[in-house]
């Protein structure tokens, strides 16, 4: 006879589950600290570049910082936050730049 399955504790079950209040979106919880740590480079940067920053520069530091956070991760998060008006995009010969909206 095989053994009964296994029953996720509760805590598990709250881990998995998908946050619908952060920024009124579906994050789960590895998103939403990508996105924290995301933000926070873009601020160390901020303090770097005058105003805007390379998208190649914040790449970078992010796979540097968290090998978790992949390039599309950080496009997503572009094109999310300057939809929301966190962040602000520009196209500066031909190289792609952000900057906080703050």
């Amino acid at each position: 006879m095989p053994p009964p399955p296994k029953i996720k504790t509760k805590k598990k079950l709250i881990e998995n589950m998908t946050d619908i209040s952060c920024h009124g979106s579906s994050r789960t919880t590895s998103q939403r600290k990508k996105v924290k740590t995301l933000l926070g480079i873009v601020r160390d940067l901020a303090d770097v570049h005058e105003e805007w920053i390379p998208l190649s520069a914040v790449k970078d530091k992010a796979e540097a910082a968290n090998p978790g956070i992949t390039p599309a991760f950080v496009d997503e998060f572009v094109e999310k936050e300057s939809r929301e008006g966190r962040l602000l995009v520009r196209d500066e010969d031909g190289q792609r730049e952000v900057s906080l909206n703050e």
